[in-house]
């Protein structure tokens, strides 16, 4: 049995792991923005031409799916260990703990059911 702190380390290691995943799924999604901006006809002020990010868009998406594909496979290849360590750190919750818990994951999980808010 893993120790309650060196679960929480683990946790967080993976947590963080996991925001880097997205950090780089959100610069991929501002440099598709930045292709689709720069396929409208303006006035050329950048120091590569229009011809540079119609090669680079298929690219871009080409990473962006494996950078999710990355982070599904992670989750699935760790959801058992994570619903052990959920089911592990809710034993320590006290009752105020479970009921602040129960309403905030209501909260979001309303919000986030709600796919204009995605």
């Amino acid at each position: 049995m893993v120790s309650g702190k060196k679960a929480l380390t683990d946790s967080l290691a993976f947590v963080r792991l996991l925001q880097k995943y997205f950090n780089i799924l959100v610069n991929l999604a501002g440099a598709q923005k930045g292709v689709s901006a720069q396929k409208q006809p303006e006035k050329q002020t950048s120091l590569v031409d229009g011809d540079f990010f119609e090669r680079m868009d298929p690219i871009l998406e080409q990473n962006e799916e494996l950078m999710i594909a990355a982070v599904k496979a992670l989750l699935e290849e760790n959801r058992e260990l994570l619903l052990i360590q959920k089911a592990q750190r809710c034993k320590h919750f006290s009752k105020s703990d479970s009921e602040r818990y129960e309403r905030a994951y209501a909260l979001y999980a309303d919000y986030y059911n709600n796919l204009e808010n995605v």
